[in-house]
């Protein structure tokens, strides 16, 4: 499956998904979960100044991002600004 190529300064980002069981091995109920705020990172724009590569882990601010779907999958494209750090 292809993914798409971000454009300038936009970093595209495989949100992390949220654990189905805790670590006891109880189920979690998918309901009203919170949002993870770190993913790992597909591709970059040809603008982008930071030290990143595919596969890195990033963490950015909860309303960063904006969630696009292509070909069924979901992917968070992030400008660089809105990117805290790297994990």
């Amino acid at each position: 499956m292809s993914q798409p190529k971000p454009l300038n300064n936009l970093v595209l980002v495989d949100r992390a998904s949220n654990p189905q069981t805790s670590e006891g091995g109880i189920a979690l109920p998918t309901t009203d979960e919170p949002q993870q705020f770190h993913g790992k990172v597909l591709d970059i724009g040809h603008k982008v100044s930071a030290p990143l590569v595919a596969g890195d882990t990033v963490l950015f601010s909860r309303y960063s991002g904006t969630e696009v779907k292509y070909e069924g999958q979901s992917f968070l494209l992030v400008r660089e600004e809105d990117l805290l750090a790297t994990v």
